[in-house]
């Protein structure tokens, strides 16, 4: 008798209680094998690319087709959603259409209030497509070494002796070595089974270990771990058709080939799996638990996110209410209080594109509060006596002026070279690590000071600066360089020297080695206390009796 894809994927989902009877319905593994055509003590003939080629497309090839990645725009539009960017956007719009609408221009210069509302409207799309560009080549690049992972070499039997083959050349009617530390790659038939034992947590949620044979637990479940013995196994689902393929098509929402539902530990399939070529009945659709079930830890983190927003909102609510107040005050307070003017509708929403600010750990207070402590000197410094070191003309209360230009170029330069310090955010001493490596963060450090020149040297009386000369340049730029030696000092500082509360958030300490090598470290070490604790019973049993012997 032939077996098709429905009936072996049905064989596979048959309840414990009843897999070995139906295992042996059809002659046991013997008989299994002998409907696919192989032979258990040969394998498949490796050299006959036909018959595998024709086990593939009868039975399916052993891949997971993964779901669709995002495309850019969707990246850009999951940046989007950031509370932040939307408050800025609104900000920029209402900016735009004040400064359009409501103030005015002197008389004989163009209308250019409507800058600074472009501007930021120009920052949230720079911010939200750099950081989707940034998502979309992670992910690529996440893609690229997980496909590299899931290559595995698979240990088989073909043509009557070992052999090693691509986790993804493996094709029903394979026999399968499987030994110590394996993960199932497909589902399948045991036999020549020696103490084999399976960890299926990762399927059916059992944490104890199942001990697998031809008569008591026939079948092997892909993505479950061998935990103890070694034995082989006769494949008998791959891909898409296996457990773990149809897991993971419903976990993405897609309906799987061939109707089945996941292992359940509890009892069998409750739909019907149709054979190939049958037609299914539609069943109804499913419907999602409204009750999610959440686990400690993530109901903590949830309530500590929860915490961290409502306190960033008081924070920048008091932001914003004092800086009206105290705006309030001075302009229309006392016998010199000016009369209101819809012109001071952009002031208002200044104060509540400022007031966003966000919560800063330790390492972060340190950083922000040293650099703005220099560049607030610096630029201080530069306002009130540039005009007198720098030896140009004061432009105080006067139009574009090269004095205002430098100390705006020079307040920018500060920026982006304190963008190198941020490369780094657990104070490592050597900022520019990779720093040509990431090509995107020079493409845009780039594009960032060719708008700084355009702006300078072009942006005229819309900007409100004057061109500078080279020296003047070359000034800005040495001026803005001393960010770097700045944020020297500052990581040379520690962290647990700085009083206690200045940071809302801790700080995250970057994590050393590889979660999957911690848990194969974790399971031999736990297989070798078993295998301790084995040899000590072992070893007592034979005292035991051999005191016993020598008592009578």
């Amino acid at each position: 008798m032939a077996l098709l894809t429905g009936d072996l994927i049905r064989l596979v989902e048959t309840p414990k209680e009843r897999a070995v009877a139906a295992v042996s319905s059809l002659g046991g593994v013997a008989g299994v094998a002998k409907a696919l055509g192989v032979d258990l003590g040969n394998g498949l003939d490796g050299g006959d690319t036909a018959d595998l080629a024709t086990r593939e497309a009868k039975f399916g090839k052993n891949f997971i087709e993964p779901e669709e990645p995002n495309t850019l725009f969707e990246l850009m539009w999951n940046a989007f959603q950031d509370l932040t960017i939307i408050v800025l956007t609104v900000s920029g719009l209402i900016s735009i259409v004040l400064g359009l609408t409501v103030e005015k221009p002197k008389e004989g210069e163009p209308n250019t209030a409507w800058i600074e509302g472009a501007s930021i409207m120009l920052a949230v799309l720079i911010v939200t497509t750099v950081t989707a560009v940034n998502d979309y080549q992670k992910e690529k690049q996440f893609r690229a070494l997980n496909a590299v992972k899931e290559d595995e070499k698979i240990k088989v039997i073909r043509n009557g002796v070992p052999a090693e083959v691509s986790k993804f050349s493996l094709v029903v009617g394979d026999i399968v070595r499987v030994d110590l530390g394996d993960i199932i790659p497909a589902d399948g038939l045991v036999f020549d089974e020696s103490d084999l034992k399976l960890d299926e947590s990762a399927m059916t949620g059992e944490s104890l270990l199942l001990r697998k044979s031809p008569t008591e637990a026939p079948f092997l479940l892909s993505g479950t771990k061998v935990m103890e013995g070694v034995g082989k196994m006769l494949v008998l689902c791959v891909g898409e058709s296996s457990q773990a393929g149809i897991i993971s098509k419903l976990i993405m929402g897609k309906s799987t080939s061939s109707g089945a539902k996941p292992p359940s530990p509890s009892g069998p399939p409750t739909e019907k799996t149709p054979l190939i070529g049958e037609k299914s009945t539609p069943s109804e659709p499913a419907h999602h638990d409204e009750d999610v079930v959440v686990s400690p830890l993530q109901g903590k983190l949830d309530q500590l996110t929860m915490l961290i927003g409502k306190l960033g909102l008081a924070t920048a609510l008091i932001v914003f209410f004092a800086l009206v107040i105290r705006f309030s005050i001075e302009t229309f307070a006392g016998p010199d209080g000016k009369p209101w003017s819809n012109d001071y509708l952009s002031d208002y929403l200044g104060f509540f594109i400022i007031g966003i600010t966000p919560l800063i750990s330790k390492k972060m207070t340190k950083h922000i509060v040293g650099q703005s402590f220099f560049q607030l000197i610096v630029l201080l410094t530069m306002t009130f006596y540039g005009d007198i070191i720098l030896g140009v003309p004061s432009g105080y209360k006067t139009g574009p002026s090269i004095h205002y230009t430098m100390v705006f170029n020079t307040f920018v330069f500060l920026q982006l070279f304190n963008e190198v310090n941020a490369r780094r955010i657990h104070d490592e001493l050597n900022v520019f690590e990779g720093f040509f490596s990431n090509k995107l963060y020079i493409g845009i450090s780039v594009l960032q000071a060719a708008l700084q020149v355009v702006i300078v040297q072009f942006g005229g009386l819309p900007f409100k600066c004057k061109p500078l000369s080279s020296t003047q340049w070359l000034i800005c730029l040495g001026i803005g360089a001393a960010s770097l030696p700045i944020g020297l000092v500052l990581r040379l500082i520690e962290t647990k020297d700085m009083p206690k509360g200045m940071g809302l958030l801790r700080d995250a300490e970057p994590t050393e080695g590889s979660t999957e090598r911690g848990k194969e470290l974790w399971s031999r070490g736990v297989m070798r206390v078993r295998t301790q604790i084995r040899v000590v019973k072992a070893f007592k049993r034979s005292m035991g009796r051999r005191q016993l012997a020598l008592n009578n």
